[in-house]
């Protein structure tokens, strides 16, 4: 399955690129939890900085999987796709 991970702000920084496209062998059913997976250990610095020591996505940071905010769903259980595209930075909050 053909996947596009981008990275942003210090995650981009940390992963020293910011994209990244693999085919990954994943099962039926795989998603975005499993495809991280998979691909982290060629960017070993952005998994402390995006999961915690559970393996949980750490509350700031934003993960898209299309665009759309896993967060506001299944989290890192969301289902992934064919040619789906990734997005990881740094969520940032604030005001004016």
């Amino acid at each position: 399955m053909h996947v596009e991970f981008r990275f942003h702000g210090t995650l981009r920084e940390a992963a020293g690129r910011d994209r990244l496209e693999r085919d990954l062998t994943l099962s039926d059913g795989a998603t975005v939890g499993d495809a991280l997976a998979a691909v982290l250990p060629e960017v070993p610095a952005v998994e402390p900085l995006a999961l915690d020591s559970k393996g949980t996505l750490r509350a700031h940071v934003a993960l898209r999987r299309n665009g759309e905010d896993v967060r506001s769903g299944e989290w890192l259980e969301t289902p992934v796709a064919e040619d789906d595209r990734i997005d990881l930075e740094p969520s940032v909050k604030g005001a004016c």
